[in-house]
């Protein structure tokens, strides 16, 4: 189950960033579509639209975010880390992306955080 305040930024957190221009109704129609087949637990779906977004708007947070949010649902914390990093890359303090690290950071097992940590703030790529 995830967090509450996760999934009303995932469904609400796109109004004022929406990435899409106001007369691009087919990528906000995607967008709809990848938020619903989330809420549904289709998360192979949800993935696949959100990527296809990606692609046309490679830098943009909310994706990222909500791809980052896709994987986590399905425990797949490294790919989910990933995607929040990136975002972090695009948008340094970008809350949501802030609060998926902090959450996925809580379901590590003690054994497990200094390897955390060295992953989110030593080893980013050398861009």
């Amino acid at each position: 189950m995830l967090p509450i305040f996760i999934f009303l930024t995932l469904t609400f957190s796109h109004g004022s960033d929406l990435p899409y221009t106001v007369g691009d109704s087919h990528s906000e129609s995607v967008f709809t579509q990848a938020l619903q087949t989330f809420k549904a637990h289709e998360y192979a779906k949800s993935r696949d639209l959100f990527k296809t977004l990606l692609t046309q708007n490679p830098d943009d947070k909310v994706l990222l975010y909500n791809l980052g949010l896709v994987e986590f649902s399905e425990s797949r914390f490294g790919a989910a880390l990933g995607y929040w990093r990136r975002a972090l890359w695009v948008s340094p303090g970008y809350t949501p992306a802030l609060d998926g690290v902090s959450q996925l950071h809580k379901k590590l097992p003690a054994s497990q955080e200094r390897s955390f940590l060295e992953s989110v703030y030593l080893r980013f790529p050398p861009w």
